[in-house]
């Protein structure tokens, strides 16, 4: 009596290469949820300063950590796979499951994290820093003067004079001999005594390079950052990013 074939069975992964495949997976998808919300956040270092969206900023920087730093792990245990997979039957599904892995991996590691990194974080500290730096050498000044804030007409000069901030005017580090820089003085506030000040008055904001850079919304630049808007310094000496639809409705006047 012949006996009927035995079907033939199915060519199976071996576990660690189902594990790579999955950590692959697990690993782009969170790289494509992290530029999700560096788009919408793209604060994501809780300063002082910080952008309109903090909680989905929290869980970006979250993403970027695991992506990172765990990604790594992950890297190694693809690579691994890939090596096991030439020696262990079936070889050619196993490898090809391993290699998709590794390649997802290094390209979350590698493309996403980094990237983003650079253009989403880096800006944010420069501005946020220069005008924490701005924000101590007036308060250096007004005490030096009897409370009073410097003159709008040579206020980068004034401020040089009292603190050596040199670098603090441009965000590119270079040094400010010529009065030169990307951040405006709020012309309303010029000789004013900083005490007396209404605290949401306007001292600092972002502006393009020019000598001595002093007035009102009307010079406030929208275009260093993904949302449109700039960082500004008030009279109580916090910085906050300000959307540009908003520009109009601070307190320029005292």
């Amino acid at each position: 009596m012949n006996q009927e074939p035995h079907p033939e069975k199915k060519r199976r992964l071996t576990l660690l290469s189902r594990i790579s495949l999955y950590l692959g997976i697990a690993a782009i998808l969170a790289s494509a949820l992290f530029s999700i919300c560096s788009y919408i956040n793209w604060d994501v270092i809780h300063e002082e300063a910080i952008g309109p969206h903090p909680w989905v900023g929290f869980i970006a920087w979250i993403l970027f950590i695991i992506i990172y730093f765990v990604g790594f792990p992950f890297f190694i245990i693809c690579l691994i796979s890939v090596v096991t997979s030439i020696f262990k039957k079936p070889r050619k599904p196993n490898l090809i499951a391993s290699i998709v892995a590794l390649f997802l991996v290094f390209i979350s590691i590698e493309l996403y994290a980094p990237t983003i990194e650079r253009m989403r974080i880096a800006p944010i500290r420069i501005f946020s820093s220069n005008l924490r730096q701005l924000r101590f050498t007036l308060e250096k000044y007004a005490k030096k003067n009897k409370g009073n804030l410097p003159s709008a007409t040579d206020w980068c000069e004034s401020l040089i004079k009292c603190d050596s901030i040199k670098y603090a005017f441009r965000n590119n580090g270079t040094k400010n001999d010529d009065g030169l820089s990307e951040y405006a003085y709020n012309t309303n506030i010029s000789g004013l005594k900083l005490a007396e000040l209404p605290k949401s008055t306007v001292l600092l904001f972002e502006t393009s390079l020019a000598k001595n850079p002093a007035g009102g919304p009307e010079l406030m630049s929208n275009n260093n950052h993904p949302i449109k808007g700039c960082f500004v310094l008030f009279a109580d000496m916090h910085v906050a990013f300000i959307r540009a639809e908003d520009f109009n409705n601070l307190r320029w006047k005292p």
